[in-house]
């Protein structure tokens, strides 16, 4: 049976960093390496009030990076995160951290005026309603983490995709299944709670433009424990090769 390898942060020497200084730099630096664009201004500066002319594309074709080298330079975009997490566990400031305190304070308020993280979120209010002594020592953000996972299986994330946030939640301790929830066997009836509290009327989730009610949110929270336990088991077996 062929075994397909976790997409997760290289094991080699790390790459270049990206420059860390500014919040700017560090989205752009990440988006860049999603879309294969660079994260530096290609044109020439022009005289005020002039337009700069537009690029030729005779003979050209657009050039996509293949699925592996993509993931590879978002692995990479994630490097200053995982840097930023080590420096706070020693209780260190550092450039990175800086950094991501930064993106998270700024993407933190774009979410919440862009539909308020919409699933993620709703699905962290549903968590909050189970009565589990464990799971309510688990921090917001911890949470959300796993409504993050849950709203990539509603928007019918493909496995590469998943795998690249569960690497990066995974890398940095974040909760990837009902066991790091502190839940390792929730019953149906506490599972249908969380997606009742999470469909409310209220709630953030219909800011998503795909279909929703009760059932779809209850086997999309069963959907998103099993796509963490099936990267672990990968990431197992990965390692005794």
């Amino acid at each position: 049976m062929m075994i397909v390898k976790p997409t997760s942060a290289p094991t080699s020497s790390p790459p270049a960093a990206a420059p860390v200084s500014r919040t700017g730099s560090v989205l752009s630096y990440a988006m860049a390496a999603a879309g294969g664009t660079s994260s530096q201004p290609t044109s020439t500066p022009q005289p005020h009030g002039k337009k700069a002319p537009a690029p030729s594309t005779a003979g050209k074709s657009k050039k996509t990076k293949p699925p592996a080298t993509r993931l590879a330079a978002l692995a990479a975009g994630c490097q200053p995160t995982v840097q930023a997490v080590e420096a706070n566990r020693k209780h260190a400031i550092t450039p990175a951290l800086e950094a991501v305190v930064e993106a998270n304070t700024l993407l933190s308020g774009l979410g919440f005026e862009s539909g308020g993280v919409a699933a993620a979120h709703a699905i962290h209010n549903g968590l909050t309603a189970v009565n589990n002594s464990i799971l309510h020592t688990k921090l917001h953000g911890e949470k959300v983490a796993f409504g993050v996972i849950c709203q990539l299986i509603l928007d019918g994330a493909p496995t590469s995709e998943l795998d690249r946030y569960i690497g990066l939640m995974h890398s940095v301790g974040l909760p990837i299944t009902f066991a790091d929830l502190g839940i390792p066997k929730p019953t149906e009836e506490e599972l249908r709670l969380i997606a009742k509290v999470a469909c409310l009327p209220h709630e953030t989730i219909w800011a998503l433009d795909i279909p929703i009610n009760e059932d779809i949110v209850y086997n999309t929270i069963i959907g998103a424990d099993a796509a963490g336990c099936d990267y672990l088991k990968r990431m197992q077996r990965y390692s005794k090769l």
